[in-house]
């Protein structure tokens, strides 16, 4: 019966990133759902980002505090961990959320490919406020089958990034590149 907890770790350098978010959040918790959002990050928009936060009447609600580690610690103490944008890099943070068990809800990642709509996320279009609110809407209500979304997760997870899968991955690379030199016509040396 605790209040869920949202998480979303991102530097806070675009106001407008977080605009629908928070109007979301907003809408939610005037819906009567009992959550906190903790935005965990730092950066040169996180005055705006407050005074976002402040003029909705979120400061009840929503937090921001910077990155905190072991990062672990944190996230398991979260329910739903929030992925705003595919910076085009390794999301390491979401990677660790999966792995503690946070149901993931956020943006396309097609960097990763870790993110699978109703199998291992629910997604959303991060532009549009009302696309946010319905996808936690739905992850607050059905906490039965949000709790599912995070053990497929888990299991994706086992199974795709596994140690055996990696070295398997690993020997497969081996095997094509000695297959590929054997290939090339021998060079000169000097």
């Amino acid at each position: 019966d605790r209040p869920a907890s949202l998480i979303a770790i991102h530097p806070l350098d675009e106001a407008p990133l977080f605009e629908p978010l928070l109007g979301a959040v907003r809408h939610l918790l005037l819906d009567g759902f009992d959550l906190m959002l903790v935005l965990m990050g730092s950066g040169r928009a996180e005055p705006a980002i407050r005074r976002q936060i402040r003029s909705l009447g979120l400061t009840p609600a929503v937090t921001i505090v910077p990155l905190m580690r072991p990062l672990r610690t944190v996230l398991a103490g979260a329910d739903v961990f929030l992925h705003l944008k595919d910076r085009g890099l390794f999301n390491a943070q979401m990677l660790e959320a999966m792995g503690v068990g946070l149901a993931i809800a956020g943006a396309e990642d097609p960097t990763s490919g870790l993110l699978k709509d109703g199998q291992t996320a629910v997604l959303w279009d991060g532009k549009d406020e009302q696309s946010i609110y319905g996808c936690l809407k739905r992850m607050l209500s059905q906490r039965e089958s949000t709790r599912q979304l995070a053990l497929n997760a888990q299991a994706f997870l086992r199974q795709q990034c596994g140690v055996s899968n990696m070295v398997d991955c690993i020997l497969d690379a081996y095997a094509a590149a000695k297959q590929t030199a054997g290939r090339r016509p021998p060079q000169a040396v000097g």
